[in-house]
């Protein structure tokens, strides 16, 4: 409605949007451009604050199981494993050690090749 020139109409339901989403913590949504409506075009459309309220808790699917999701799951895996007292933290994905090694630079990791491989402690 909005991008089609009809911005008293989307008032009224970015007003409805507000009114039914504001008790939630996130608002997911599965697609790009609506979610780019409510975080890019709202502002337009609503009181500032009820906005600002709206555009920090909404997520395209994708981006908040990285953000929210990925990240929970990261430090629960990397407190996880420092209970347990092992020296480095083993895996077989890079682009897992990578996203843990984003999160704790401190933590010395292993992809399960290099130990296959035959690497030392020297070689850190």
């Amino acid at each position: 409605m909005y991008n089609s020139g009809f911005k008293s109409e989307a008032k009224v339901l970015a007003k409805k949007f507000y009114s039914e989403f504001k008790e939630f913590d996130y608002i997911v949504a599965p697609s790009g451009s609506c979610i780019s409506m409510v975080k890019n075009h709202y502002k337009d459309l609503l009181q500032k604050d009820e906005f600002e309220e709206l555009s920090k808790k909404s997520f395209e699917i994708c981006e908040f199981l990285h953000d929210d999701v990925s990240i929970k799951m990261g430090e629960d895996k990397l407190a996880n494993f420092k209970k347990s007292g092992a020296e480095f933290l083993v895996g077989y994905d890079n682009s897992c050690l990578m996203h843990l090694a984003s999160l704790d630079k401190g933590v010395k990791m292993l992809h399960v090749v290099e130990i296959l491989s035959g690497l030392t402690d020297e070689s850190f």
